[in-house]
């Protein structure tokens, strides 16, 4: 039983730190879900189409004009 509840709040952390933030700039409760819910998509789409270090070395590289 310890187990399973320490998986479901690791899981819930990172959503109650979104609503935890949200609520204190004053964001209802709605919006900050939908955008920790974005944000996850997001990490997904860029976890599985890009090699991460590839990817930010990239961006880094185009940031600073480089190529």
């Amino acid at each position: 039983i310890t187990e399973t509840v320490l998986t479901v709040l690791g899981g819930l952390s990172p959503l109650l730190l979104v609503v935890a933030y949200g609520s204190a700039l004053g964001i209802s409760f709605y919006i900050a879900h939908r955008l920790f819910i974005s944000i996850e998509v997001l990490s997904a789409k860029v976890s599985a189409g890009v090699d991460r270090f590839r990817g930010v070395e990239k961006l880094f590289k185009e940031f600073m004009g480089e190529r």
